[in-house]
């Protein structure tokens, strides 16, 4: 007998030495006896065992069998199973030997855990034997997906927008199934007028299945969304095609400049907005360069907005340009020379550098036993490509400061510098330079030709550091000192600015010809403005109206000084001498720069950022941006000033 139930009996036969309704037992003969119904039947003893005290399965899986023993049995044995939780079913069989099995099945909707299965055995005489067996059910097994045939998908995420004149980046994806590991080339269906993709060709394998895609749009794409679709070939398998909406929009206008602050852990680069606004860190910080990031002597690198830009950099052997994203992001190194492999190398190798527009110049030398020191002229292309200019030699044991530039108009004719030497002379000389059509220096005899009046019994002596004015304003500004002889006592730092006459010497005073300008004062050591501390670094402001602000820097903090305002920015009136108009830090300050809108000023541990409120570009700076100062440690800082105006 066999039940399909939560709860279930069954008769189990067992082997008898009597059959059940005994009419006679153990006589002789031809007589027979009946045994009195009042006499009990004899009280039975048996004992019910399971194969196994647990068993687990999973819902919906295979069944699972107990066997059971009986033995001892005088009679017959009806079997029944409690405990079953919902969803599950026990059946159970007997063979008339004694032995009995349960088969359990757990449907598909049978909860998961452990339950105790119940299995009683009664005789005839109302005898019982109980058995515990633990049951465990898992959760339902997912049966496995079919096999796949081998095959491949493209997936695409991307940028939603892609400024004019900028750059985005998608993530190409490829999917294998199946086994499927032929290679899949990919390529561009459509892409609008305008959008370039400039990250080489697209090709997957089973070892690489992800690619940067990276999408160009010129300043002169039309603002719009535009469907972009790829379709990949490999194998013997149909072409597959993903694709995406990318919308061109107008470009962010330009930060007033980018910052540069080398770091240990590399160059962080800072969009600066201008007009009081917080600098920001551009994504990607720290950018990894090799050698020494150069500085610009003034100049804007390019002086048409949207131009690309590069920085550029040296090291012991080679200068480098790295470009520079439309964000402000250090891209890759786009071109490399080595100065060793140009004229002027006999002197060393590159201790200095500066920029003046797309020109670069390093300076070559030793630190410790110069013999001479040589001036390399780079240029940098509008796509970052180096080309040696030409070079010119001193044939002295000295080492320079990096050129500063100035000139008549709008012509930048002359450079300058300061002779350093290690031994000897206790202080710097004036090294002046002509240039060349081309940008390169030649070592010329412009030098200090009208020197400021000092007090009776001392002379005024050069010392660094230096600056100089734009191309048109024909300025030199110097810390000059006063000393009772050479290498003898020497007094507090005083600023001098000078002009250019028009061999580029510097004279502090120009003859008056052209009355009102009669007024004007000569530089003397009474009204020339005494620097506080040692200076370290100087800056003339891009631009100006009236006057064109200069930023002194260094152990006495940051100051900020002007020329007097009756000479009207021109070279035709005589030069005065400057006048303090603000002091702005007391902090002690190694590095300023502007660019047409903001002043900076780095101390190695934080970064200030100063502008005008007048609103006006060539105004002195009078408050702190938004967030200043800035706490970055670093060991030099470069300023890119984007804005034109």
């Amino acid at each position: 007998m066999r039940a399909h139930c939560s709860t279930c009996n069954f008769v189990a036969s067992v082997a008898l030495f009597c059959p059940l309704v005994i009419l006679g037992c153990g006589g002789s003969g031809s007589s027979s006896s009946k045994v009195s119904s009042s006499t009990p039947p004899p009280a039975s003893t048996f004992t019910l065992s399971a194969g196994t005290p647990k068993v687990s399965l999973s819902a919906g899986g295979s069944p699972v069998t107990v066997s059971f023993a009986i033995t001892g049995s005088t009679s017959t044995v009806q079997v029944v199973a409690t405990g079953a939780p919902a969803g599950v079913t026990v059946s159970i069989s007997g063979a008339p030997n004694g032995t009995a099995s349960a088969s359990i099945t757990a449907s598909s909707s049978a909860a998961p855990g452990t339950y105790t299965l119940t299995f009683t055995a009664t005789d005839s005489t109302q005898q019982t034997q109980s058995v515990a067996v633990s049951l465990t059910i898992a959760a339902a097994v997912a049966p496995p997906p079919p096999p796949q045939s081998p095959s491949y998908s493209l997936s695409i995420t991307g940028p939603s927008q892609l400024a004019q004149g900028g750059t985005a980046t998608a993530t190409l994806t490829a999917t294998y199934v199946g086994g499927f590991d032929s290679p899949v080339s990919v390529a561009p269906v459509f892409l609008p007028t305008g959008i370039s993709i400039t990250s080489g060709p697209i090709v997957f394998t089973a070892a690489n299945l992800s690619q940067t895609v990276t999408f160009a749009a010129s300043s002169s794409t039309v603002l719009a969304t535009y469907p972009t679709v790829f379709t990949g070939t490999g194998g013997d398998l149909p072409a597959q095609t993903v694709s995406f909406s990318l919308t061109v929009v107008a470009p962010p206008p330009l930060p007033s400049a980018y910052v540069y602050i080398t770091t240990p852990a590399g160059i962080n680069a800072y969009a600066s907005p201008g007009q009081g606004a917080a600098l920001s860190l551009i994504p990607g910080s720290p950018f990894q360069v090799t050698g020494t990031v150069i500085g610009s002597a003034g100049v804007p690198n390019y002086n048409v907005p949207g131009s690309p830009q590069y920085l550029v950099s040296y090291d012991a052997t080679n200068v480098y340009t790295y470009s520079i994203g439309s964000n402000g992001a250090i891209g890759p190194q786009v071109s490399t020379l080595s100065t060793q492999a140009y004229s002027g190398n006999v002197c060393g190798a590159p201790i200095n550098g500066v920029t003046s527009g797309q020109l670069v110049y390093v300076g070559l030398g030793s630190t410790k036993t110069p013999s001479c020191y040589a001036n390399q002229t780079f240029n940098v292309s509008n796509t970052g490509l180096l080309t040696f200019l030409g070079s010119t030699e001193l044939d002295k044991p000295v080492t320079i400061t990096p050129p500063v530039f100035s000139g008549w108009y709008s012509n930048t004719a002359y450079a300058y510098g300061l002779e350093s030497p290690l031994t000897g002379a206790c202080e710097d000389e004036l090294a002046g330079y002509s240039l060349e059509s081309n940008g390169t220096l030649n070592f010329g005899s412009n030098v200090i030709t009208s020197l400021p009046t000092a007090q009776q019994g001392w002379t005024f002596a050069t010392k660094g550091p230096i600056a100089a004015a734009g191309a048109q304003d024909g300025l030199v500004a110097l810390a000059m000192y006063q000393e009772n002889g050479p290498c003898g006592t020497v007094q507090p730092a005083q600023l001098a600015i000078f002009d250019l006459d028009n061999a580029g010497n510097l004279i502090s005073q120009l003859p008056d010809q052209n009355p009102p300008y009669t007024t004007v004062p000569p530089q003397t050591y009474e009204n020339m403005p005494t620097l506080p501390g040692t200076p370290s670094s100087m800056a003339f402001a891009l631009n100006g109206n009236f006057t064109i602000p200069l930023a002194v820097g260094g152990t006495g903090g940051l100051q900020v000084y002007v020329e007097t305002l009756l000479e009207g920015n021109t070279q035709n009136i005589p030069e005065g001498p400057a006048v303090l108009s603000t002091s702005l830090l007391s902090t002690p300050i190694t590095q300023v720069a502007w660019d047409l809108n903001n002043l900076y000023a780095f101390n190695g541990l934080q970064l200030f950022v100063f502008y005008s409120t007048m609103g006006f570009p060539g105004s002195v700076p009078n408050a702190l941006s938004t967030g200043a100062p800035f706490a970055i440690s670093g060991s030099n800082m470069v300023v890119v000033p984007m804005s034109v105006q």
